[in-house]
């Protein structure tokens, strides 16, 4: 208790002529309007003091002991949310300390906007909003058909030819980092068998609109492309016989690489490949065929009279 007393003896007996006991105050916690803490010291009674706002709140509140309780008198806090970022899987999106009631929108990493409102002191924000990504580079597969795509923007659409294989086109729409086969679709096609020997040109298995370099048979040259369509292989350009001496009575052709024998058993024997040595010969001095002439085949090259 504080207090101050007047007190006066009259034949034997005390008596209080003025003043009084008042209780004291001890110490307190008390919470604003607002939700502020205060942290109140103990208080003789009729005592006034100011102390700090706390849990998120900044400013100060003025307190004043009565009866024997801490009462509040006035106060000044101000709450405010923790500044902070909140994680993604695109990056991290910051947000500043907010006061209580206060908002504020960041930009994502990639697209799209978040909005952060502080509504209750020492805790972060409340968010709204989305963040969504791009599609990175990638496939889709479809109907058996493995699609590769480019890197897409977030609900673009792009146009992508089936792999090969394949015929057909589908459109891609990328999702938030989803690419997905908007329409179109790819249908299987038969390929094309390997060629080897018997054929004029080697080539391996190919696929449906695979192009690849052919490979000419022993003692043959050139550079022919094969283009495998449907099941079907055309050629472009063309295997000759190389010719490695001419003379003006004669011509002899060398094989390269192989035998005369081996040659001629891809081209169904001695005479059908001799004579299509000729003809390449012919072609290749600028005379009529007629005019070139097979003399015989020994040694491994072909003799020829132009």
């Amino acid at each position: 208790f504080s207090g101050a007393l007047t007190v006066t003896c009259i034949r034997g007996a005390s008596n209080v002529q003025q003043g009084e006991c008042l209780p004291d105050c001890p110490t307190a916690v008390l919470t604003t309007e607002d939700g502020a803490l205060l942290q109140t010291p103990s208080l003789v009674a009729g005592q006034t003091t100011t102390v700090s706002c706390a849990n998120g709140f900044t400013g100060d509140a003025a307190v004043a002991c009565e009866g024997g309780q801490t009462r509040l008198r006035t106060s000044s806090c101000v709450g405010w949310c923790v500044s902070g970022s909140v994680a993604l899987p695109s990056g991290e999106v910051e947000y500043e300390q907010l006061q209580v009631g206060e908002s504020m929108s960041s930009q994502c990493p990639e697209v799209g906007v978040l909005e952060f409102t502080c509504t209750a002191a020492g805790l972060p924000p409340e968010v709204t909003g989305e963040c969504v990504r791009h599609c990175a580079a990638g496939t889709v597969a479809r109907a058996g058909a493995l699609i590769a795509h480019p890197r897409l923007e977030h609900n673009a659409q792009t146009k992508v030819e089936c792999p090969l294989g394949f015929q057909g086109e589908v459109t891609l729409l990328c999702d938030n980092a989803v690419a997905t086969v908007a329409s179109g679709t790819c249908e299987s096609q038969p390929g094309c068998p390997a060629t080897g020997l018997g054929s004029e040109i080697v080539h391996r298995a190919m696929l449906h609109r695979e192009t690849l370099a052919g490979t000419c048979q022993a003692g043959f040259g050139g550079s022919p492309v094969v283009t495998c369509i449907a099941g079907i292989s055309t050629v472009t350009g063309e295997c000759t016989a190389a010719v490695e001496a001419r003379s003006a009575v004669g011509v002899t052709v060398r094989m390269t690489g192989t035998d005369v024998e081996t040659a001629a058993a891809a081209h169904g024997g001695l005479d059908a490949f001799a004579a299509k040595v000729a003809a390449d010969v012919a072609t290749s001095a600028g005379v009529p065929v007629e005019n070139v002439h097979v003399l015989g085949v020994r040694q491994g090259s072909v003799i020829l009279d132009i």
